[in-house]
């Protein structure tokens, strides 16, 4: 009997940038080889196996049923950033696929999000910024079922902050529904907390979203509704930010020792490095993964969220950032990598 797999979560499905111009980007779907094993998991034991025939790599996939055992294989590409685990991940996934897990989506449509969409001008160097700091998931996805098996039948992705990007149906219906005028409400509704399309048509006694899209003046309240409280909304949360950043600063004031600028009950083996320490980095010095990374307010806006990072686990892309930005950095580091923080101190 034909097993069959459910349909994987939205938080189970990853994109992949496959081809970014200076207009937009194309994104393809995929699950990665944690969230198939996982599901694996689920439904059968099972064991896998590699053996590379000639430049290619095969992955064996082996599920122990009730009727014994069955094997499924395929083999994988390299990838960009690391050719081994790359193709190892690869051949696994595809393996996978023949058993029927994450076969869905290969059925995606052509996913095509425009420097518009993401707030940038064009360009490939303000594309790939503006995918980075939108950091793209996919917030909802169905799907259906005909003769030639299942397929996605509706498609939305998201931006950390709650903007969509993209929308797709697969049917007339949902596409002719999906207008300017509800791209935009449903953007403003992402900004305004505890703002959804149920909350909308019981302030305005409709049924629907394109009830009021299709009635210019409920789209032109609803709209300056929106607005305003989406204004207010990121004003309380940039005073919200304000205030936390204030109180760090007159923490930071206030305290004489160097080792409270940051834990306030620093370890006995801690030592903290000052901004104006004057030795110069060495050009072979590697960054040790215990190096924890602090910026200070004045580093770009969009690497606060690294504060307490692992400098082991920080990309190289965000190190680059900090010696361009001349943002200064202040860490908490063992004591036996001192030295390791010049790496990070300012070009």
């Amino acid at each position: 009997m034909r097993k069959v797999f459910r349909d994987p979560y939205p938080e189970e499905i990853k994109l992949r940038p496959v081809k970014v111009s200076d207009r937009g980007a194309s994104w393809v779907p995929y699950m990665d080889a944690r969230s198939v094993a996982n599901q694996l998991d689920e439904y059968f034991d099972w064991e896998d196996e590699y053996e590379r025939i000639g430049n290619t790599l095969f992955c064996r996939i082996t599920i122990h049923t009730e009727n014994g055992k069955r094997t499924y294989t395929d083999c994988g590409t390299p990838s960009n950033e690391d050719p081994v685990k790359g193709e190892a991940s690869d051949a696994f996934k595809r393996a996978a696929a023949k058993l029927g897990i994450g076969r869905s989506l290969y059925t995606s449509p052509f996913i095509w999000v425009t420097a518009q969409n993401l707030g940038c001008a064009q360009g490939k160097d303000n594309i790939k910024q503006a995918l980075y700091e939108h950091r793209a998931y996919v917030s909802d996805i169905s799907f259906a079922e005909d003769r030639s098996g299942r397929f996605i039948e509706w498609l939305e992705i998201k931006g950390k902050d709650g903007e969509i990007l993209f929308q797709w149906s697969a049917s007339r219906k949902g596409i002719a529904a999906d207008t300017e005028e509800i791209r935009t409400l449903r953007s403003l509704m992402a900004k305004v907390p505890g703002a959804d399309e149920k909350y909308l048509c019981k302030r305005y006694k409709v049924n629907s979203l394109k009830e009021i899209a299709e009635s210019k003046k409920l789209y032109s309240d609803c709209k300056r509704r929106l607005e305003v409280e989406a204004e207010k909304a990121e004003a309380k949360k940039e005073a919200a930010l304000k205030a936390v950043q204030e109180e760090k600063k007159a923490s930071t004031e206030r305290s004489a020792d160097p080792l409270d600028t940051f834990s306030g009950n620093a370890p006995a083996d801690t030592d903290v490095i000052p901004f104006d320490e004057p030795d110069e980095p060495d050009d072979d010095m590697t960054l040790p993964e215990n190096v924890i990374f602090r910026c200070s307010d004045e580093a770009p806006e969009h690497l606060l969220s690294y504060r307490g990072v692992e400098v082991g686990n920080l990309p190289e892309n965000v190190i680059r950032e900090l010696a361009r930005k001349n943002a200064k950095a202040r860490v908490t580091v063992d004591s036996v990598s001192l030295a390791a923080i010049e790496v990070l101190k300012n070009k």
